[in-house]
């Protein structure tokens, strides 16, 4: 589906073109010189609105320079202010005028416009519609979020999964193979660290949030000093110190979270938290850290404040993936995770992010990063 030319009508776009030029057509690298025909289909503000269309007999110059698989690449390029994007502006906005050889099934011509807007916008021209799709940010995300009903710091989270997943559904597309371009097989998860203040948490939690940071420490250390000293230069024992490390990190970076989200939706709770830690005697930090998101209330609500059971299966799906890993990586705030694990850990991440929207709203900064395996170039 080439793009083979723009009809330009006469003494249009003038600060680019010219004062009183004569309608012309820009080709898009056809081997020979076609004059187009072309139709007027309307006429607003002295602007013409035409639509024109190539054969399919058409050739483009390099015939398989791209392989068979791209049949066409055309470039816009200019100096700062030369008029780049307004071009592609008059091309959005006045459908003026995009020509392809493809045909739709009735076997009529079809047009399809791909345009990209670099800033947040309300412009109807800029919204996504049949034929005509946006790469912007915003278009993306509203794409992405559908019709959940969500803080923008959701939005951007789930844009930000939905995103990898879009990456990992190209490296395993048959046209990216063929064009034999370096590729990654894997996913690396960060877990983000967060600042730990007590401005706004509940009095209630404080304490609880300090003796569980200090029992996550305490047991990662006692953990890491049950091993066998004898057999530090054995991979072994360099993968249980990276997994216990990883575990651990994981763990107080939820537990940041969790203390930063409730500093972010204000001291409006500050002195309505309550929560009971009945039976956590002799619990582990994990367990404790579970026992509080299950119990954790305010004295006006009915129930916890956390959807707990849209929260464990994320928390159980990292813990038994850092105890199944086996390559250690430079950090250990990372772990290396297959394709499909990564799409189940969006699955639960998605779940755990949508947990927050009935009685705390969720904090401006990631829980999860994810990026690929292999360092590519941007270009």
């Amino acid at each position: 589906m080439p793009i083979t030319g723009i009809f330009i009508s006469d003494n249009y776009l003038k600060h680019i073109f010219g004062e009183n030029h004569e309608q012309f057509v820009i080709n898009f690298g056809i081997k020979k010189k076609i004059d187009y025909p072309y139709k007027v289909v309307s006429q607003s503000s002295n602007h013409k609105y035409t639509q024109y269309f190539g054969t399919e007999e058409d050739i483009p110059y390099l015939h398989e320079f791209w392989s068979d698989n791209l049949i066409s690449v055309t470039a816009i390029v200019g100096g700062n202010g030369t008029g780049k994007t307004t071009l592609l502006e008059a091309i959005l906005k006045d459908q003026s005028l995009l020509q392809y050889t493809k045909k739709n099934t009735d076997g009529q011509p079809q047009s399809i416009f791909i345009y990209y807007s670099p800033h947040y916008s309300l412009d109807k021209n800029e919204y996504c519609q049949y034929n005509r799709f946006n790469l912007s940010k915003y278009c993306q995300i509203k794409e992405d979020i559908s019709n959940r009903d969500v803080s923008f710091e959701v939005a951007n989270e789930l844009h930000n999964s939905f995103a990898i997943e879009r990456i990992i559904r190209l490296t395993e597309n048959d046209f990216l193979k063929d064009l034999e371009l370096p590729i990654f097989d894997s996913i690396i998860l960060e877990f983000k660290g967060h600042d730990e203040v007590h401005n706004n948490t509940p009095y209630e939690f404080r304490q609880l949030f300090e003796s569980i940071s200090k029992l996550l420490l305490e047991e990662r250390d006692a953990m890491i000093n049950s091993l066998d000293n004898n057999s530090k230069e054995k991979f072994d024992y360099r993968i249980s110190i990276y997994k216990i490390r990883l575990r651990y990190n994981f763990l107080i970076s939820f537990l940041e979270k969790i203390n930063q989200i409730l500093e972010y939706n204000g001291n409006s709770i500050l002195v309505e938290g309550e929560y009971s830690n009945d039976g956590v005697k002799g619990q582990n930090a994990l367990e404790q850290i579970k026992h509080f998101l299950k119990n954790a209330t305010t004295k006006n609500a009915s129930g916890s404040l956390f959807e707990f059971d849209k929260i464990e299966p994320f928390i159980d799906y990292i813990i038994n993936l850092i105890n199944d890993s086996f390559e250690i990586q430079k950090l250990t705030t990372e772990i290396k995770i297959s394709f499909s694990e990564t799409q189940n850990v969006i699955k639960l991440y998605q779940d755990y992010l949508m947990s927050f929207k009935t009685n705390l709203k969720y904090s401006n900064s990631p829980l999860l990063s994810f990026h690929p395996s292999r360092k590519l170039s941007t270009g």
